[in-house]
């Protein structure tokens, strides 16, 4: 007993459809697929081995992470703003200062050993009629004030939410080098 040949045709049509619209948004829209991909609750399970060796791509978030640490001082990750800004939304700042969490082989680093800070500028964001949609400052930099590790290697991750909602979290693999 099978399917008629039009219901056949009809999810042929449909599955073909679907597909394509999955094409389209992804090619029109390559930031909010990249936003999607990332903006998943994160669970680690990598070593700190594993980490180095095969280091995560950095997310369009995330613009810089410390790779090497002396032991002692601090060390900061580096966020877009202009990546992470939504439109019509709070202040960036704001909604990541409410939000940053930042662990270390596990353990959560204490929210006063986190300081944030940002480049004093103000960017105009339009849309394409020319219309002013936004504001926001400059890029971001989310710091850990000095932690006392052993010499090694050691696994960090960092979570935070935008302005607009989209969680975004990152894991690397650092080496304490004194």
């Amino acid at each position: 007993m099978g399917l008629s040949k039009r219901l056949r045709n009809a999810l042929l049509i449909g599955i073909g459809l679907a597909t394509l619209l999955g094409i389209v948004i992804a090619i029109c829209f390559p930031h909010e697929l990249s936003s999607f991909l990332y903006a998943r609750p994160f669970y680690p399970t990598n070593t700190a081995e594993d980490l180095w060796n095969a280091p995560l791509a950095l997310p369009d978030v995330v613009t810089d992470v410390p790779v090497e640490y002396a032991s002692g001082e601090r060390f900061c990750i580096g966020v877009d703003t202009f990546q992470v800004w939504e439109p019509n939304k709070s202040d960036v700042y704001a909604a990541l200062n409410r939000s940053v969490s930042v662990t270390i082989d596990g353990a959560q680093v204490m929210p006063s050993n986190i300081q944030m800070s940002a480049l004093a500028i103000l960017l105009a964001r339009y849309d394409q009629q020319g219309n002013l949609i936004g504001e926001h400052g400059g890029p971001i930099e989310i710091c850990v004030a000095p932690v006392n590790l052993p010499v090694g290697l050691h696994v960090a991750t960092t979570s935070f939410t935008s302005n607009g909602g989209t969680y975004y979290a990152f894991q690397w693999a650092f080496q304490v080098t004194d």
